[in-house]
């Protein structure tokens, strides 16, 4: 509950609203909720003056290292500075940590024999287990393209590998200001109801649907809610040739040597109304 308040706290202003909705997915067996819960809200932008600051953060402001000094910014690893692509190698398998598309799809082509496992966070695999470790895995956090968005009057695309929590954040924000994609709303609120916050922090549009791809019973509700909208894919493979798919036959496209790069969800006028269910 400490972690997960502590991640709140970091992703900037939050309402007593925000605090009870981060914790539908956690389970106290020792003690009640009504204190932890009356304790973090206490730090919440719209808690009652009378307990707002009352309880202090977690950690003091932390000091660099180095200098001593209080830190004001959010210190980067030289490598993801210089952008430079990584490899550690374990002898039976290999990790690329990578920054580009492009990178992949190198890497890929020259281990065209190769299995591989594309990594996010891999919530998947409290769903289902491995039943053999790849030759190589790719993390691809670090790829902007893969993280931002764009939208014109037509179409909104996300990068793929964007988390279910920021896809929900952003569906709210735009679905206020772009009449034609209002629906989003109703989107945000079906993808709040997936997994837990500390799951939906962490896990990608992309993972989820590969996941669907990989095995086709998984009831997806992102796959479910993007088809229903007559959402597409992006896809681009070792030959740099992009090609949009529906999501429908996605599942059952050969998707060795390919990724995922966007998903693009259309315009939808007042003519059209959406609802789902879970």
């Amino acid at each position: 509950m400490v972690m997960n308040m502590y991640a709140l706290y970091e992703s900037g202003d939050f309402t007593m609203r925000d605090v009870e909705n981060s914790f539908g997915g956690n389970i106290c067996r020792s003690t009640g909720y009504r204190p932890i819960m009356s304790a973090f809200k206490s730090l919440a932008s719209d808690a009652s003056q009378d307990v707002l600051g009352t309880f202090s953060d977690i950690e003091d402001i932390p000091v660099c290292k180095k200098s001593k000094e209080k830190c004001e910014i959010t210190c980067a690893s030289p490598c993801a500075k210089s952008k430079t692509s990584l490899c550690f190698d374990f002898g039976e398998s290999k990790w690329y940590k990578v920054f580009s598309i492009n990178k992949v799809l190198d890497i890929l082509e020259n281990y065209s024999d190769a299995t591989y496992m594309l990594v996010a966070r891999n919530t998947a695999t409290g769903v289902y287990k491995r039943t053999q470790e790849p030759d190589i895995y790719f993390a691809l956090n670090n790829i902007e393209t893969l993280l931002n968005y764009r939208m014109n009057d037509r179409n909104l695309i996300l990068g793929a590998n964007m988390t279910l929590t920021n896809a929900t954040k952003l569906f709210y924000k735009l679905s206020k200001s772009h009449q034609n994609f209002s629906y989003l709303s109703k989107l945000a609120q079906h993808i709040d109801l997936i997994a837990n916050v500390p799951v939906r922090n962490i896990g990608t549009l992309a993972g989820n649907l590969f996941l669907k791809h990989e095995h086709h019973e998984f009831a997806s509700d992102i796959y479910l809610i993007f088809e229903s909208v007559g959402a597409t894919l992006t896809l681009v493979g070792t030959d740099r040739e992009e090609t949009s798919t529906t999501l429908e036959d996605f599942s059952s496209l050969d998707m060795r040597g390919k990724i995922i790069k966007n998903i693009v969800l259309p315009a939808l006028d007042r003519t059209y109304k959406y609802q789902s269910y879970k």
